[in-house]
């Protein structure tokens, strides 16, 4: 595989670290302050004036105080806080997974990689519920979807060499990909696409000649329904 293959679950782990101010040898925190929230989505290693990461954190706290997102509030003061930082803030407000998890379907965001491995199952529960529109299909019968980050990262085993070959097909979406391809999973192209996982096993699966058993292993854990449909 090339240098821009999927990062393992340990560089995952220690990227969103350093965007979220944790620390990595302790394993992915319960709960993540909204700062740290607001730099992990925006993939920023600080909330500044006007940078992506400060209106992620504006609409968090603006959340919180609305009671759209439930948190734990803590003072800046407290004997909790180790840091004390200067802030207009009155708290810092701690958010769960679920909690989390649930106000992205809510307000119709699709988090990033970093975001979908803290996560972990609370996203996938809330990704397989038919009340999220961006990862269950409409029509009756099609199966689940998922964002082009996610089908690279679980198809890079099961492709083996030909990795660089999909990782440009995704891109692309030449005519033998294109039928498995869905609406854009966000704004602007670098958010890429929603992808029919059953549809899009089947098409590699072809293309690629590979192996059923392997390609359905790959995608079984996370789109149990998925994977149902490519075996039949």
């Amino acid at each position: 595989m090339s240098e821009n293959k999927p990062p393992s679950p340990a560089m995952m782990l220690y990227k969103a670290a350093r965007f979220a101010g944790f620390d990595a040898a302790k394993g992915w925190p319960v709960e993540l302050e909204t700062v740290s929230l607001a730099c992990l989505m925006a993939e920023e290693e600080d909330c500044r004036p006007g940078n992506h990461a400060d209106t992620w954190l504006s609409m968090l706290d603006d959340a919180v105080a609305a009671g759209r997102l439930r948190a734990r509030s803590v003072p800046l003061n407290s004997d909790d806080e180790v840091i004390i930082i200067i802030s207009a803030r009155a708290n810092w407000n701690y958010v769960a997974r679920d909690d989390f998890a649930a106000w992205l379907r809510a307000v119709g965001e699709i988090p990033n990689e970093f975001v979908r491995a803290w996560l972990g199952d609370a996203w996938q529960e809330e990704a397989l519920s038919d009340a999220a529109p961006w990862n269950t299909a409409n029509e009756s019968g099609a199966g689940e979807l998922a964002t082009t980050n996610e089908v690279r990262t679980a198809f890079a085993s099961a492709v083996g060499k030909s990795f660089d070959k999909f990782k440009r097909a995704l891109e692309d979406t030449p005519a033998w990909i294109k039928g498995a391809r869905r609406a854009p999973a966000g704004k602007g192209k670098s958010a890429g696409y929603l992808w029919d996982v059953a549809v899009l096993a089947e098409a590699i699966t072809e293309h690629y000649k590979l192996n059923r058993k392997t390609m359905q292993a790959a995608i079984a854990a996370q789109w149990p329904n998925a994977a149902d449909s490519f075996a039949l």
